[in-house]
């Protein structure tokens, strides 16, 4: 069942210095180059999944949007400031935000909590849904999830601050529970159990370059038998598929390239018995707003496009998502 509105703020955690957290029914109610500025922090390693632009395209394409039980609540830190014009108005300096959704289902998360819900009916006699999920909508990837800019001293204040805030949201909207998923190391001190939290410990496999300046690099760490299977497999698909790859930029692609590349998206869920929370408006948004960041990788067959990969890049880290299209031909 949908859960209820969240109210348009949340009675504010305060500090000393006069930060403040409020909350905001849409990404696009946060200027881009706040939230960037945010979600970029203090390293320099660039997520691109918590760019702006991303979350925006979600949101904007009804991709994540309170028709599909992805209702948004995000979080904004702030201190006011006073400003420079002559109306002597107060201007919210913007240090942190949290993707925040009011969700009515556990599907898109990739963690299965379903029998937490069963469990927590059983217990409590209370509805599990809606709950409040901190995450980037239909993406298992690793990342901050309370994003803050600054360092030092400051950044531990906001940090402490724009935690303690979400937790009080989920008793200002009348929420079951909070649910902080595929978080980073350095959040563990302020997603602890004194703070109310129980950890749930998930393991992913990373590939990570070791230094390989090429392929055949890479392939002198692996044990003769798996250089020579490797470089069989890939001699077939050069010499006798009549396979070639092709690698172009988001900004190289047209509208119809994203059409053929969200009917691939289609057929992989089709094929795999998931469901698509990706629409079409979805895939253009991300080429028309992150195109520098997206490399779409196409596999061609006779001038037939055959599979396509996504990869989504920043400064250290390729991200990348594999889909394929479902041969209509008799006999295939």
């Amino acid at each position: 069942a949908q859960g209820g509105p969240p109210p348009p703020s949340l009675t504010p955690v305060q500090s000393a210095d006069g930060l403040e957290v409020r909350t905001v029914r849409s990404i696009s109610e946060v200027p881009p180059e706040a939230w960037n500025r945010c979600a970029d922090g203090y390293d320099g390693q660039v997520n691109p999944f918590l760019q702006w632009e991303f979350l925006h395209a979600l949101e904007a394409s009804g991709s994540a949007s309170a028709e599909q039980g992805w209702l948004p609540v995000h979080a904004v830190l702030s201190r006011a400031q006073q400003q420079d014009d002559a109306s002597g108005n107060e201007a919210a300096e913007i240090l942190g935000v949290a993707p925040l959704y009011v969700k009515s289902h556990s599907y898109g998360e990739y963690v299965f909590d379903h029998a937490w819900a069963e469990a927590y009916g059983r217990f409590t006699g209370k509805r599990y849904y809606p709950k409040l999920q901190s995450c980037v909508p239909f993406s298992p990837v690793t990342g901050s999830r309370l994003l803050v800019a600054g360092e030092g001293q400051d950044r531990e204040e906001s940090l402490a601050v724009l935690s303690k805030s979400v937790v009080a949201l989920c008793d200002q909207i009348d929420v079951s529970s909070l649910h902080v998923t595929f978080n980073t190391g350095e959040e563990r001190d302020y997603l602890s159990e004194e703070a109310g939290f129980l950890a749930r410990t998930g393991i992913q496999y990373h590939w990570e370059n070791q230094g390989y300046e090429s392929f055949d690099d890479f392939l002198m760490n692996l044990r003769q038998s798996k250089r020579k299977s490797i470089r069989q497999e890939r001699k077939y698909v050069l010499q006798k598929s009549g396979l070639r790859v092709s690698r172009v930029h988001g900004s190289e692609m047209s509208a119809a390239d994203w059409d053929a590349f969200y009917r691939f998206y289609l057929n992989t869920c089709d094929k795999k018995w998931g469901e698509a929370y990706l629409n079409r408006e979805f895939f253009h948004m991300l080429g028309d707003s992150m195109k520098e960041k997206v490399d779409p990788l196409s596999l061609l067959s006779l001038s037939l496009l055959s599979v396509s990969l996504l990869s989504v890049s920043s400064h250290f880290f390729l991200y990348q998502k594999i889909v394929d299209r479902r041969d209509r031909m008799t006999g295939k």
